[in-house]
């Protein structure tokens, strides 16, 4: 399962020159018969200039292929890099996100504050009101109407109250789900358990979308496939910022734990890092599935 070795151009260049150098006294051979009969070159030697030319042309020949080889390596180098650099775009976006979840529940925590203050300002009325009806009890014919006015000011708060009770039971709920959305290390309260968990159940749903294919593609089924895909790689993605991980990176065809070893560590032989780090998805590290997301430590 490791990468072939690819060979380097000087490693080439050192080549042709040995080749060059066990020719070379060949040719010095066949040039001292000619200088003494320039008119007349000996057969034989032509031969053998016709033999070492023909073998120089072959040995331009595999060079060639070489250099093409070796292009292509450093192509497909290319397409790793950028991948990586992809991954690491998607990385400090997240990054990002994190970020603003963190900057909205300290702004809905400051609304809640709000909130917990006007409901004691209008307790505090509240109390006052029902301090002004008992005085006003005396001059209640000739206040009817002040009266009147006065309980539909306390409907008007009370409901306001109810308002705000409901909007600070909606806000608390809301900040328990941005908590658990966040991982312990940056503050949330999402465990590294919790996020595997999570990955493994969206797993376990992309793979039973993907147990009943329709023939001809159903539309409606592949969207079901892309949208588990979509959604096993977010929960991938909190799964790796809760292990300080440096990313997530989705399957493809063919793909296999040697290869993505290569692209992101340069070795081949750390499959076996990548293969703990979704052991909560993998059960054989030979079997990958496509459209899958790993977690890259």
């Amino acid at each position: 399962m490791q990468p072939t070795p690819r060979l380097a151009t000087p490693t080439l260049a050192l080549m042709i020159a040995g080749i060059l150098v066990l020719t070379a006294p060949a040719l010095v051979f066949t040039a001292e018969p000619m200088s003494q009969a320039a008119n007349e070159p000996p057969p034989g030697n032509l031969e053998q200039l016709d033999h070492f030319q023909h073998q120089l042309e072959e040995l331009k020949r595999r060079v060639q292929g070489m250099e093409g080889k070796l292009r292509e390596s450093a192509t497909a180098r290319k397409g790793a890099d950028q991948a990586r650099m992809e991954a690491e775009r998607r990385l400090a976006e997240k990054s990002q996100e994190v970020e603003h979840q963190r900057n909205e529940t300290q702004r809905l925590q400051g609304e809640m504050i709000a909130l917990e203050r006007q409901i004691e300002e209008k307790d505090a009325e509240i109390a006052r009101l029902h301090m002004d009806r008992l005085d006003l009890q005396s001059e209640r014919d000739k206040l009817k109407d002040t009266l009147t006015e006065h309980e539909a000011q306390i409907a008007r708060l009370d409901d306001e109250l109810h308002t705000s009770t409901k909007a600070h039971a909606e806000l608390e709920s809301r900040l328990a789900e941005l908590q658990n959305q966040i991982p312990t290390s940056q503050g949330g309260t999402l465990t590294p358990e919790a996020a595997r968990e999570s990955a493994a159940e969206a797993f376990a749903v992309l793979q039973e979308a993907r147990q009943n294919p329709s023939t001809p593609p159903d539309p409606a089924t592949s969207d079901r496939i892309q949208a588990a895909e979509d959604e096993l790689q977010r929960r991938q993605f909190t799964l790796a910022a809760a292990l300080s991980a440096q990313g997530v990176y989705r399957v493809r065809s063919n793909d296999t734990l040697a290869q993505i070893s290569s692209r992101f560590y340069g070795s081949g032989n750390q499959w076996h890092t990548l293969f703990e780090a979704n052991h909560h998805l993998l059960e054989d590290p030979d079997h990958l599935a496509p459209g899958m997301s790993l977690v890259i430590p």
